[in-house]
Formats: structure tokens, C-alpha cells, sequence
């Protein structure tokens, strides 16, 4: 799987997806997308608690962004695949 970049500065309006499972660093960068301007972004995690605490917690500070949310098993190929599609469906798109 590429590696998402965080833009260096605010860019507000600017259109991301984040892919990523949430598990500390993951759920830090969906945060650091939303803060550095990412309209929509997509987040999954093993661990549904974990997943709707960063979903509250981006929409807190960021209630703008579109989020999808899908818990899930990233190393499930059937679930990957079907998260993408999902993604793409929702949002047009898959930028990472």
C-alpha cells in the first residue's frame, strides 16, 4: 500500500481520502487530513470504539469533513476490496 503525504501546509478545499487503519498513528493522520484541509476521508479499524472516537473527534473539529467509516479487517482482501469500492462509489475517487 502507497504511503499518504500530508501536505506541509493548510490547504483548505483541497479533496482527500485517507486510507488507513486507525490504530494510533492511522487515526493521527486521518486527524492531520482533516486539520490540513481534506474534505473527505475515509477511515477503517479493527476496533469499532476506536474507530467512532476518531470519527467524533475529527467531526468535533473539523464538522465540515465528509467521513466515511467502516469497520473492518484491512488484511481481509474481500474487505479491502470492498472498502475501495465504497470509497470510490462515495467519493468519486481514491487519492493516497
Amino acid at each position: 500500500m502507497a504511503q499518504a503525504r500530508i501536505p506541509s501546509s493548510p490547504s483548505r478545499g483541497r479533496k482527500k481520502q485517507k486510507f488507513n487503519r486507525l490504530a494510533g498513528i492511522g487515526a493521527a493522520t486521518a486527524k492531520a487530513f482533516a486539520s490540513a484541509g481534506c474534505e473527505r476521508i475515509a477511515i477503517t479499524d479493527l476496533n469499532s470504539a476506536s474507530l467512532d472516537q476518531t470519527r467524533k473527534a475529527i467531526l468535533a473539529s473539523y464538522p465540515q469533513t465528509r467521513l466515511l467509516v467502516k469497520a473492518g479487517d484491512i488484511s481481509d482482501e474481500s474487505f479491502v476490496e470492498s472498502f475501495v469500492s465504497e470509497v470510490v462509489d462515495t467519493f468519486g475517487r481514491l487519492d493516497y
